[in-house]
C-alpha cells in the first residue's frame, strides 16, 4: 500500500533512504530523520516491527487516510507500506527538524503562540476528518523557527480509541512547557496559556474539543486587544505602577499650584481652557466607531468591499479547508460581526478552501475539454491515458479511474481513456497480386513490474497458435516501467509472464 503523491515516491525505503538521526520512539514506532536519494529532500522515516503496529486493515485505513489530509500545521505523509521489515511511514520535513525536548528551534515571541494555536488547529481538522493523534508532545512535533507542524498522523499508535480528549490535552502539556509563565506575552500567547493551563486542570472525563477551544482562544486574543480588563496580570501591574507614578506627580504639581494660587489664578485659567480646548480638538478627531459587518458567507472581494465601506481594513487573511462553507467564501471574522471597533481597524479573515473530500463525477460519455470543465469545477484535474479502439464516437470518453462516485481528496487527478473510433490503431495492408488485403492491428502494452524479488524476468509471447513464440525476455528490478508496441492480424495471442506466472493475457 502507498500513500502521498502518484509517482513521486516509489520503490523500497531502505533502498532510498540513507538513515541520519535516530529519534525518541512513539509507542511501537521507531523513529529517524533520513536523507531521500530520490528527490533528494530530507524526510521523516517510521518503521515498527510486523505485528506491532496494531491490525492490517484498521492501520492500513487510518494511514490511507492519513496520507490524504492537508493542513499547514501538520506534515504531509509521502508514502506508507509493509514489508519483511514490518509496517513503515515517510513523512515531509523540508527545512523543519524535529522540536524534541528543546524549543531552540521553536519560533519565537508572539508567532511560537500563532505556531501552537495552529497546531490546535490541526487537531481540529484531524477530529473532523473521524481521527485521533494519539501521541502529541514534543518529540512529535517539527519546527523551522518560523512554525511548528505536528507529525505522526499516520502512525499505528494513534487511532480514534486514544480519543480526541487526549489529543488536546497533550497539546495543553506543551504550551505550559514552551510558554514561560513568568515572561510578558502577546494577546494570542497569553489566551493560548490561559487556554492550556485550563485544559489541563480539567478531569480526565471532561469532553474537551479542539476546535471549540481554538475559535475561544481566537476571540480571546482579540478581546484583550481592545479592552484593557482582558489584559494580563504582568501588563496590568505595568499599567498600575504608571499610574501610580502620574499621581505622585499629579500631586506635586497640584501643591504647586496651590501655593501660587493667589498670583497665577488666571494663568492657571488660561492654560485649563486651553486644555480643554485641545482635548475637546482630539476627541474629535479621533477614528469613529462602528460595527463589523456580517460578512460570513460572502465571497472574499465581496467581503472586502463590504469592510472598507465601513472604513475597516483586511489584515490576515487564512485558508482552511471547510466541508460546510463553499470554496472561496468567508467562514468566519476576527473580531467577530457585529462588535463594535474603531474605523481603520484590521479584521481577520478566515477564507474557505471547499471540502478537504470531494466526490469524482461521471466523465464517460463526455469529451475531453468538457470533462476538464466539469472536473475542475469538482476540484479535480483530468488527465488523457490516450486513445483506445472503441465503438464509441471518436473523441469520447470511455473509461475513467477512479470510478464516478469515488470519494477522493481534492485535487486528484482522474485518469480518462478517449475512443479513437473502431478502426483506431489499424491498417489494411495488401498481401499479393491478387489485391486481396488484411487488416493489421497495432497495440502498446504498458507494463509496471510489481513489487517483489530485487530481480524479475519478464517474458511477452506472441504467436497465432500453440506454442506461442518468446519475443520479449528481460530482467528488471521492482517499479520499472515497459512500454511493448506489437502488432499482427486478427487473433494473434499475447501473454505477459513475471518469474514464469502469467499476469496478462489478450489477443489482437
Amino acid at each position: 500500500m502507498r500513500g502521498g503523491d502518484e509517482g513521486r515516491w516509489a520503490g523500497s525505503p531502505d533502498e532510498r533512504l540513507e538513515l541520519r538521526e535516530e529519534l525518541a520512539a512513539v509507542g511501537p514506532w521507531r523513529r529517524w530523520v533520513a536523507a531521500d536519494r530520490g528527490m533528494g529532500t530530507t524526510v521523516l522515516f517510521s518503521r515498527a516491527a510486523p505485528d506491532a503496529a496494531g491490525a492490517d486493515e484498521q492501520a492500513r485505513g487510518r494511514a490511507a487516510r492519513a496520507s490524504r489530509l492537508r493542513h499547514p500545521s501538520l506534515t504531509t505523509v509521502l508514502a506508507f507500506g509493509e514489508d519483511s521489515g514490518g509496517r513503515w511511514v515517510v513523512e515531509e520535513l523540508g527545512r523543519a527538524r524535529p522540536l524534541g525536548d528543546g524549543s531552540e528551534r521553536a519560533p519565537r515571541g508572539e508567532a511560537l503562540g500563532e505556531a501552537l494555536l495552529g497546531v490546535l488547529e490541526a487537531l481540529a481538522y484531524v477530529h473532523g476528518n473521524g481521527m485521533a493523534h494519539g501521541a502529541v508532545a514534543t518529540g512529535t512535533m517539527v519546527a523551522d523557527g518560523q512554525s511548528i507542524a505536528l507529525s505522526g498522523t499516520a502512525l499505528g499508535a494513534s487511532g480514534w480509541e486514544h480519543g480526541a480528549a487526549a489529543d488536546v490535552r497533550g497539546w495543553a502539556g506543551v504550551v505550559v512547557k514552551l510558554l514561560d509563565a513568568g515572561a510578558k506575552h502577546g494577546p494570542v500567547s497569553s489566551a493560548v496559556l490561559r487556554a492550556a493551563r485550563a485544559a489541563m486542570r480539567a478531569g480526565e472525563d471532561a469532553a474537551l474539543e479542539a476546535g471549540r477551544l481554538a475559535r475561544r482562544i481566537r476571540a480571546g486574543a482579540e478581546r484583550q486587544r481592545v479592552a484593557p480588563e482582558d489584559r494580563t496580570e504582568d501588563e496590568q501591574a505595568e499599567t498600575s505602577g504608571r499610574d501610580a507614578s502620574m499621581g505622585m506627580r499629579a500631586l506635586r504639581v497640584a501643591g504647586n499650584l496651590l501655593l501660587g494660587a493667589l498670583t497665577t489664578a488666571l494663568t492657571v485659567g488660561v492654560v485649563l481652557g486651553a486644555i480643554a480646548l485641545g482635548v475637546l480638538w482630539f476627541v474629535d478627531r479621533l477614528p469613529q466607531e462602528v460595527q463589523v459587518p456580517n460578512i460570513v458567507g460572502l465571497a472574499q472581494q465581496e467581503a472586502i468591499a463590504s469592510l472598507e465601506r465601513e472604513g475597516l481594513r483586511v489584515g490576515n487573511v487564512r485558508r482552511v479547508y471547510r466541508d460546510d462553507v463553499e470554496a472561496g467564501e468567508v467562514a468566519q471574522a476576527m473580531p467577530e460581526p457585529g462588535m463594535t471597533v474603531r474605523q481603520g481597524r484590521e479584521i481577520t479573515l478566515v477564507v474557505s478552501l471547499g471540502a478537504a473530500r470531494v466526490r469524482v463525477p461521471r466523465l464517460v460519455g463526455l469529451q475531453l475539454d468538457e470533462a476538464e470543465k466539469l472536473a475542475e469545477k469538482s476540484g479535480l484535474s483530468v488527465t488523457s491515458a490516450g486513445r483506445t479502439r472503441s465503438r464509441a464516437p471518436l473523441g469520447e470518453i470511455v473509461r475513467q479511474n477512479p470510478a464516478p462516485g469515488a470519494n477522493v481528496a481534492r485535487g486528484e487527478r482522474v485518469t480518462v481513456y478517449v475512443s479513437g473510433g473502431p478502426e483506431f490503431g489499424m491498417i489494411e495492408v495488401e498481401t499479393g497480386d491478387d489485391e486481396e488485403s488484411v487488416r493489421v492491428f497495432f497495440r502498446t502494452l504498458s507494463i509496471t513490474v510489481p513489487r517483489g524479488d530485487p530481480l524479475q524476468r519478464v517474458r511477452i509471447l506472441e504467436g497465432y497458435r500453440e506454442p506461442l513464440e518468446v519475443t520479449y525476455d528481460r530482467l528488471h528490478r521492482p517499479g520499472d516501467h515497459i512500454e511493448f508496441e506489437t502488432h499482427g492480424r486478427s487473433g494473434k495471442q499475447i501473454q505477459v509472464l513475471i518469474e514464469g506466472e502469467r499476469v496478462y493475457r489478450t489477443q489482437l
